[in-house]
């Protein structure tokens, strides 16, 4: 599953919840329970899998002033352990190249014809 590549440098203690469609069903793993075996979020292959959640948590500070362990502080240092570690090394998905169909053209000579016969068309 090419999201959990991208979250090797994600804590084991983040939760991965996996959508799919057409109907409101998901599967929710551990990051860590699922890095060597991904099929635990995927059990059924043939279902189209519709989105992704990703959830953190963390301890919170209960104090109100400015200091260490105060609540702002430990809110803010959260949401940058999460960017830093979850969210940015994301990439969006790409879908691969297409497949020539069989029996297209393999040879050099042939791939000059073609060259030539789509030239001709946009020259026509």
């Amino acid at each position: 599953m090419w999201l959990l590549r991208q979250l090797k440098a994600a804590p084991d203690g983040l939760l991965v919840e996996v959508q799919f469609g057409p109907h409101a069903e998901s599967t929710c793993e551990l990051l860590g329970d699922v890095r060597d075996k991904p099929s635990a979020l995927l059990r059924d292959r043939a279902a189209e899998v519709k989105g992704f959640t990703l959830t953190l948590g963390a301890p919170l500070g209960t104090k109100r002033s400015g200091v260490r362990g105060a609540f702002i502080p430990t809110v803010m240092g959260a949401v940058e352990t999460f960017y830093r570690h979850v969210l940015q090394p994301i990439r969006q998905w790409t879908p691969p190249a297409p497949k020539l169909p069989a029996g297209s053209l393999t040879g050099t000579a042939d791939a000059a014809e073609a060259n030539a016969e789509v030239d001709q068309a946009q020259n026509a």
